[in-house]
């Protein structure tokens, strides 16, 4: 017993020291480049008040896939900042239980078979079928274009700018595609 003591205080040392090495300045500042999401329901009211374009992420907690793009994708730094900026971003479960309600739209989770989907996920991913599913919304709140499938940080930032800067409206993806340099470096 007296060889424990000493040996709890020592465990309890390196634990207090250790979480103080969480309080690094670094990690504080990469949680204000992390992305903003907010629920649907808020990001739609923002843009009626200030219009910007919504960008929601429909993802699933079983994708695989969609757990690699929110690390991945983004989790990069440009690419959050990027969305931050120029649109208001939303996480949306497609499998959610929640009701959401959109002028007058009431949206509801819709069981069948193990699963289910929510109908407001269904409505954005359009003909999409997998998961992860980027859906752009327009500043009029339309749906501009449901982009299904993993996409990492050079696709997400053509997609991104396509949408952001009004391309989409004059220029067909696969012409954009070709001009469009992006500035970021995938991480090995």
């Amino acid at each position: 017993m007296k060889h424990f003591l000493p040996l709890f205080f020592l465990i309890c040392s390196i634990s207090l020291f250790a979480n103080n090495g969480d309080k690094d300045p670094v990690k504080k500042d990469n949680k204000k480049n992390e992305i903003k999401w907010m629920t649907f329901e808020e990001a739609w009211e923002a843009s009626k008040k200030e219009p910007k374009k919504i960008l929601v992420d429909i993802y699933t907690d079983w994708c695989g896939p969609c757990k690699m793009m929110n690390k991945n994708t983004f989790g990069n730094e440009d690419i959050a900042k990027y969305i931050n900026r120029n649109y208001y971003p939303v996480k949306l479960n497609a499998e959610m239980q929640d009701t959401v309600k959109i002028e007058g739209e009431v949206y509801t989770f819709v069981p069948y078979g193990r699963r289910g989907m929510h109908m407001l996920a269904g409505a954005l991913m359009q003909d999409s079928k997998g998961y992860p599913t980027i859906t752009i919304i327009n500043e009029e709140r339309q749906i501009v274009q449901a982009i299904p499938g993993y996409q990492n940080i050079i696709n997400m930032d053509k997609i991104l700018h396509y949408f952001a800067e009004d391309h989409y409206k004059t220029t067909a993806y696969n012409i954009f595609e070709k001009s469009f340099i992006s500035r970021l470096v995938p991480k090995n």
